[in-house]
């Protein structure tokens, strides 16, 4: 099962949806789940993460129901977070018929991070700090979301942050996940950082163990493919990971409710 796949619906993705779905319907997935980007005040003025929720949602239901004897289908989005702009999140979160929702942070401090504006004039260390505050802080009043997306996302950007031992950061590590834990949400698994130079999943081994040994449970798997050959990307060699670490289940969704299974 595939939870993070976006499509033309996302500005930096140019892939058809049904082509995805047929694609994944020859290679045996067996369910997928959709996560355009939604990323209001994005700091990039040149692209648009945004499109009409209510026409995303009724082309998934009427494409669904074409393919609901070969695969199933989920409805999801990523959203992206911003501290300012919370209350524009929670309004299309509470959009009927979504079953999912990844909440990312694309942004922090209102400076891009993809272009590289946050990094200036900051060490990587106060970088990757502020960037673990911040979502923290949104966190303990946001809870419209069911999994944080690609939780240490600024390795990435950064090879100056790549290379800080994530142990340096076990104190703020540890007081996300147990705002996460303890508002009954989870985090992702993305594999798209084993496909890029950082060549390393999101979240790294060392933050699976620490969010196992304090309570949590909910992850789902993700590839964050913008392209169809991407789709379960890495899977087999992630869920080795995932035992190692002590995880024997993973979560799908539906309705934002999540159900385990076994990986």
């Amino acid at each position: 099962m595939d939870y993070h796949i976006h499509t033309s619906y996302s500005a930096d993705c140019k892939e058809d949806m049904e082509e995805i779905i047929i694609y994944a319907i020859k290679n045996n997935i067996e369910e997928i789940c959709f996560t355009d980007h939604i990323d209001y005040d994005y700091t990039d003025k040149t692209i648009e993460f945004n499109f009409d929720i209510n026409n995303y949602i009724e082309h998934i239901i009427e494409i669904r129901e074409k393919y609901k004897n070969e695969i199933a289908i989920k409805i999801g989005i990523e959203l992206g977070i911003q501290p300012h702009i919370l209350d524009l999140c929670r309004k299309v979160a509470r959009v009927k018929d979504i079953d999912f929702i990844i909440a990312s942070m694309h942004v922090c401090s209102r400076e891009d991070l993809y272009l590289g504006e946050y990094f200036i004039n900051r060490s990587p260390r106060e970088a990757l700090k502020n960037y673990i505050l911040e979502m923290t802080e949104m966190l303990k009043e946001f809870r419209d979301y069911s999994v944080i997306g690609h939780i240490d996302l600024l390795k990435r950007y950064s090879t100056e942050i790549a290379k800080l031992s994530p142990k340096e950061f076990e104190c703020e590590y540890t007081e996300l996940f147990k705002v996460i834990i303890e508002n009954g949400k989870g985090i992702e698994l993305n594999t798209s950082g084993l496909r890029q130079d950082v060549n390393e999943q999101f979240p790294s081994e060392y933050l699976l163990k620490l969010y196992k040994s304090l309570g949590g449970t909910i992850i789902t798997l993700g590839s964050d493919s913008h392209t169809k050959d991407t789709l379960e990307a890495n899977f087999v060699e992630v869920k080795k990971i995932l035992k190692k670490c002590g995880f024997n289940e993973l979560y799908k969704f539906s309705k934002l409710r999540p159900k385990k299974y076994s990986i």
